[in-house]
């Protein structure tokens, strides 16, 4: 009888575990398989400041505009660029 009650504390003590013991750790042997895929892409870097463009150049920069014959306006930021050909048409962004 006494071993039947043994037996049967340690079966529900191993059935519940600890709650706050940390996870077991796997196997030495084992690997574990990731696949990260391909690297995220997007457009990064800094957009040239309108400022700094010529009248040539201001209308091709997003959020920029001629004002008079300076360029005006606050160009659009690179990480705000959802595509390659609006990203590498930004000055100063590229496409990673």
């Amino acid at each position: 009888m006494r071993s039947t009650l043994l037996a049967l504390a340690i079966t529900l003590l191993v059935a519940c575990g600890d709650d706050d013991a940390p996870a077991p750790m796997p196997d030495a042997g084992s690997t574990t398989r990731v696949d990260s895929g391909p690297p995220p892409s997007g457009c990064g870097g800094r957009a040239t400041p309108c400022s700094a463009l010529n009248e040539a150049t201001c209308a091709m920069q997003g959020g920029c505009a001629l004002e008079g014959t300076t360029c005006g306006g606050e160009a659009t930021s690179c990480g705000s660029l959802a595509t390659r050909t609006t990203c590498e048409s930004q000055q100063g962004c590229r496409w990673l």
